[in-house]
Order: C-alpha cells, then structure tokens, then sequence
C-alpha cells in the first residue's frame, strides 16, 4: 500500500501581504489577526505574531487562556481576545494579564462585568451568533445586554 504524506509550511511573507492586502481594502476598519489553536496547529503563533505586530496589527484572537498567555509574555502592548470566553474563575487571571474575553453567554457577561464593577473598567466583547448557531448570543439578546450594561456602569 502506498503512504501519502503532507507538508505544511508558513509562509510569514504571505501572511504579511495577505494583511496588509486586508488592511488596504477594508479601509478604515481594523484588521485583527486570528492565531487560535497555536496557528491552526502549525505551532507557529509568536511567529505570526511578531510579523503582524511590525505591521502595526495590533488585535489578536486566540482560543483559550493558556495561548493567550504564551503570546502575552512576549507581546505586551497588543490586544488579546480569547473566544472561548471566561472559564470558571479566570476573572483575575484576564485581568492581571490585559486579556479581553470574548463573551459567549449570559453567565459569562454578569460574571465579567460583576468583576469589573468591583474593580477597574475595561472594555468587553460580545460574541453575537450570526448563523453557526455555536456559541453566542442571539440578535434579540442585544438590546436585553445594552440594559444590563448602563445599569452596571460599564
């Protein structure tokens, strides 16, 4: 039986172009950078990182708290968005660290912002379902969220 086998390689010039590609045609909108599941499972993410943030990129989107931290350690003035939204007790952790959850659920956003009431403001982001119907809120929960928001000062 013949074995067939496959490469994967990151082209970090194409990945530079194919950002700046986006940044010129999505003008004036920022341009983030996803680099979940350690680039896909390239294992690559500071790379890709480190490329973007020379462009000026200064949005990335991760999966969890543990890549999040990785790329923080090394990059500390970016912004960090973790889509998996906050795990059970990983307010200071996002906290201390500058890391924005990515809010999936009315659970998630009364323990965020409980936390931020208690402490600093910060901005938050709300993962709003447009069709996958995965995770995220739903259209009709955004004006129930803008309520909840000006009555917690966020």
């Amino acid at each position: 039986m013949k074995h067939s086998s496959g490469q994967v390689s990151i082209n970090l010039t194409s990945i530079k172009n194919n950002y700046l590609f986006l940044k010129r045609f999505c003008k004036p909108s920022v341009v983030s950078a996803t680099v979940k599941a350690s680039s896909y499972g390239l294992g690559e993410a500071n790379k890709i990182v480190a490329s973007l943030v020379k462009l000026k990129c200064k949005n990335f989107f991760v999966a969890n708290v543990k890549e999040a931290l990785k790329i923080r350690k090394k990059f500390k003035s970016i912004n960090i968005f973790v889509l998996n939204g906050l795990g059970i007790k990983e307010e200071s952790v996002f906290f201390k660290n500058k890391l924005t959850p990515v809010l999936n659920t009315y659970s998630q956003f009364e323990k965020w912002t409980r936390y931020l009431k208690k402490n600093y403001q910060r901005n938050i982001m709300i993962h709003v379902d447009t069709g996958m119907n995965r995770l995220g809120f739903q259209e009709k929960d955004i004006d129930k969220l803008k309520k909840i928001k000006k009555t917690i000062f966020i």
